[in-house]
């Protein structure tokens, strides 16, 4: 089953949209694939505790990845696959409900900055049927970082 029908509120609930923006009275917010872009965002972009950094959430340091940390850090080999590695299991832990497929990093060094590019192909499990049937299929997110 591919796509986001009118139902999506019961498979993804309802939340804040990001980026954060004013749309009327209130902040955006959504459910369906909008929303799970969201949480990716999130996970992707909360850095967890590491070695070499706390995590973002105190109480939770679990969540996230350490792929903004990588960018800060002088890491060239392997870093993408590194990074591509991280993605995925920060995902998996913040957002269980979605199963990474593919994940591609491209590292993009600027003469002032460092910016990932991330492409993920994943798809979504429900939480309210069986653990793992997939509702929706070949999704994919883009972002940069």
């Amino acid at each position: 089953m591919e796509g986001f029908t009118g139902k999506d509120e019961l498979t993804t609930g309802r939340g804040l949209l990001l980026p954060l923006r004013w749309e009327a009275n209130d902040f955006a917010n959504g459910s369906g694939e909008p929303l799970v872009h969201s949480c990716l965002l999130i996970a992707v972009g909360t850095i967890g505790d590491s070695p070499f950094t706390d995590g973002e959430i105190p109480w939770d340091t679990e969540v996230g990845t350490i792929v903004m940390a990588m960018k800060h850090r002088n890491m060239t080999i392997g870093r993408a696959d590194r990074a591509e590695e991280e993605i995925s299991r920060g995902v998996h832990t913040t957002y269980p409900v979605v199963i990474i497929r593919e994940v591609d990093v491209k590292i993009n060094q600027g003469e002032r900055k460092t910016a990932f590019r991330v492409s993920a192909r994943y798809d979504m499990r429900s939480k309210f049927v069986e653990a793992d049937q997939v509702i929706h299929s070949g999704l994919e997110f883009n972002t940069e970082l």
